[in-house]
This record gives structure tokens, sequence and C-alpha cells, in this order.
């Protein structure tokens, strides 16, 4: 599933963001 894909990848992201 693509969509979830995204959204680990927007989560990850997110995360180091905020480290």
């Amino acid at each position: 599933m693509p969509l979830a894909l995204l959204i680990v990848k927007m989560y990850t992201e997110g995360m180091s963001s905020f480290t």
C-alpha cells in the first residue's frame, strides 16, 4: 500500500525533524 509508505515516510521525517 503506497499510502502506508507515504505516511511512514512523513512520520519518519517528522520524528527526525523533531529531534
